[in-house]
């Protein structure tokens, strides 16, 4: 940072009610994706826990740590000691519209052809 005599402020005043808020925001979206695979589509519970949850979880992690990064930067190259960091969350729409149009479909065809395979002719 320019030599600004103020030091860069890590927490300000509502950060942790933000961070609570993108959480729950964040639980129940995966909750309705899950949802949606299982009761829709007959998904396996453990393929939604193991497989669908982790992947998102370390995608919202990472891009939450590229974004704390450019904060950075850019308090250092503009001086300021305010500059935030953008949370990334999972947004609800698209989130229902993957599970309906991609992966709920996906999930069904591959049973289907699993079991087809598995049939006794």
């Amino acid at each position: 940072m320019k030599q600004t005599g103020r030091r860069y402020e890590w927490f300000a005043i509502g950060d942790v009610n933000g961070f609570f808020g993108l959480m729950f925001d964040n639980v129940t979206v995966l909750s309705f994706l899950a949802g949606i695979l299982v009761f829709a589509f007959a998904s396996r519970p453990t393929s939604c826990t193991r497989r669908c949850s982790p992947e998102r979880r370390s995608a919202c992690c990472s891009a939450d740590l590229v974004y704390t990064w450019m904060a950075f930067r850019l308090a250092k190259k503009t001086g300021n000691t305010r500059v935030t960091a953008m949370p990334l969350g999972l947004d609800t729409p698209s989130t229902i519209g993957i599970a309906l149009v991609v992966l709920g479909p996906a999930s069904f065809r591959s049973r289907r052809k699993e079991w087809s395979r598995t049939r006794p002719r």
